[in-house]
């Protein structure tokens, strides 16, 4: 079946693409300048988590990372995923990939752990590797996307927080990592028409909590230096006041800024919003392009709090992704959504 998309990629896909990318789309809502889309972070999360059995987490089988599973999914099923989400209007995709130096007991196991899987040796295991280039394949035969926004996300011993003092075998594990995957992306999105786009580390931006200044600065300096600031916004920020400002100022010690600022915004909004502008303006960045680049699944309520900022701010967002979780949900960081894949709260009436 992979073989069989691969040869149709190749082969047919690219007129498929554009046609499908050229029909008429739901129009993004007022202060957004594109219609974005959704988090394809898992094909399902068992009914053991979803009850509210946390410890379920990290039971083999509960949770279905895209990549890191999508050798056990049937591909129709992943396929009907991704045209729901086009069907709703969605025309943006981010892929989240935790990520983790894992054990050898993890790695003889599959090299998954719950939500995380194996970047050991600074590349994806080969079956994770062959799930990546099959799951874009399925990305761009669904038609109609026009971005992929491809996301690193550190974990355990990947993830800079941790550190108390600094792992240079370990930050070399991840940067070459990072550039492991992003060829592979690359090379798998060749021709489709997409532009693609890289979180070079979820929600590190900002972050002074361990060595995570001193990885960002790093990661960022080597990055721009060997392929530029184009196709990447640097770090996302989960958003609180200063951390705008104190990832500006280690773009700054490099001497280059993204082009764009991805915030991860769910509550407090209004209350932090007037906060976090100013830290765009003080640096002299007089109209931020920012990415909602998570946010609670089409919920209007969302969309009302942005907006209000937006109007009080001066500001315009790029586009809104939105993340598998309902507002108000029983257990934390997803709902059972992923059938649904819906986007009207986020759609221009």
């Amino acid at each position: 079946m992979l073989l069989a998309l691969l040869l149709t990629v190749a082969t047919g896909v690219c007129a498929m693409e554009k046609k499908s990318s050229e029909q008429s789309v739901g129009r993004p809502p007022q202060h957004f300048k594109e219609v974005g889309g959704s988090n394809y972070v898992m094909y399902n999360v068992g009914s053991e988590y979803l009850s509210g059995d946390l410890n379920a987490w990290f039971k083999p089988g509960v949770l279905q990372p895209v990549v890191a599973t999508f050798h056990q999914q049937k591909k129709e099923d992943v396929r009907a995923q991704l045209q729901a989400m086009h069907a709703s209007g969605q025309r943006k995709i981010a892929i989240l990939m935790w990520h983790d130096h894992l054990t050898p007991a993890q790695l003889e196991t599959g090299g998954i752990y719950g939500h995380v899987l194996a970047s050991n040796g600074g590349a994806l295991l080969p079956q994770h590797a062959e799930n990546l280039k099959g799951l874009l394949a399925l990305v761009r035969q669904s038609g109609g996307f026009n971005e992929l926004v491809f996301r690193f996300a550190t974990q355990g011993d990947a993830w800079p927080d941790r550190w108390a003092e600094w792992k240079e075998d370990q930050y070399r594990e991840n940067f070459d990592f990072i550039v492991s995957v992003r060829q592979l992306v690359n090379e798998a999105m060749n021709g489709s028409g997409m532009k693609v786009t890289f979180d070079l580390g979820a929600e590190l931006g900002g972050i002074e909590v361990g060595c995570t200044a001193e990885y960002t600065r790093r990661v960022w300096e080597e990055y721009v230096r060997l392929f530029g600031p184009d196709d990447t916004f640097g770090f996302s920020i989960a958003a609180h006041p200063g951390r705008i400002a104190r990832w500006i100022e280690v773009c700054d010690k490099t001497g280059v800024r993204p082009s764009s600022f991805a915030l991860d915004l769910y509550d407090y909004i209004p209350e932090w919003m007037p906060l976090m502008v100013p830290e765009f303006r003080k640096a002299g960045i007089d109209d931020p392009q920012i990415i909602v680049l998570e946010t609670y699944y089409n919920d209007p309520q969302s969309l009302k709090a942005l907006q209000d900022a937006a109007e009080k701010n001066n500001i315009e967002y790029l586009y809104l992704m939105q993340w598998p979780l309902k507002r108000g949900a029983a257990v934390p960081h997803f709902s059972n959504v992923f059938n649904d894949q819906q986007y009207s709260a986020y759609l221009a009436d």
